[in-house]
């Protein structure tokens, strides 16, 4: 009770893996990501590659790149 404010994290990782799992494929697609030209594909497919393979350790990295996503389908599509 007499403790400062503190955040909490949400589990991104488990969240891309199983239960939002068909909305990143959907999201981060090759197809997708090279169609909208505003990220570099290369790297956005290794950045895919190496969530896939437990290979990442900053999963927000990922994650910010879902919402723009996200976002850009919303509003600039």
């Amino acid at each position: 009770m007499d403790r400062p404010k503190m955040g909490f994290g949400i589990p991104v990782d488990q969240w891309m893996r199983n239960e939002l799992n068909d909305l990143f494929e959907e999201v981060m697609s090759l197809e997708k990501i090279k169609n909208q030209g505003v990220f570099n594909v290369d790297e956005n497919r290794k950045l895919k590659k190496a969530f896939l393979k437990n290979e990442i350790t900053d999963v927000y990295r990922i994650w910010y790149v879902v919402i723009f996503q996200l976002w850009y389908n919303k509003w600039m599509s």
